[in-house]
């Protein structure tokens, strides 16, 4: 019978512990990466602001999209991964994870 044996990477952490530790870096990444593309597609569609004003107010209007589009995905991965019953139903239909 051979003993399951806890392997520890340098700084005393386990594989595993490491494991989780670069899965919430990747969610944390997914996430930067989509506000970027948010910002980029948001730059791309817009013509070059001509104030310093509207310059101040497109900053604001990207910032409110970079957070809404956090905050879609993480809703979205919440109702993935749980609530299936009850008004989560309702939005889980509206962000068209219905099933």
């Amino acid at each position: 019978q051979v003993k399951a044996v806890r392997r520890v990477v340098k700084g005393g952490q386990t594989v595993a512990a490491g494991r989780a530790r670069e899965a919430v870096a990747d969610g944390v990444g997914r996430r930067r990466r989509a506000e970027r593309a948010v910002r980029q597609r948001d730059r791309e569609a817009q013509p070059a602001p001509e104030s310093r004003g509207d310059r101040a107010e497109m900053r604001e209007v990207l910032e409110l999209r970079a957070q809404v589009a956090i905050l879609t995905d993480l809703l979205r991965t919440a109702l993935v991964n749980g609530a299936a019953s009850g008004p989560a139903l309702h939005h889980r239909a509206e962000l068209g994870l219905a099933g």
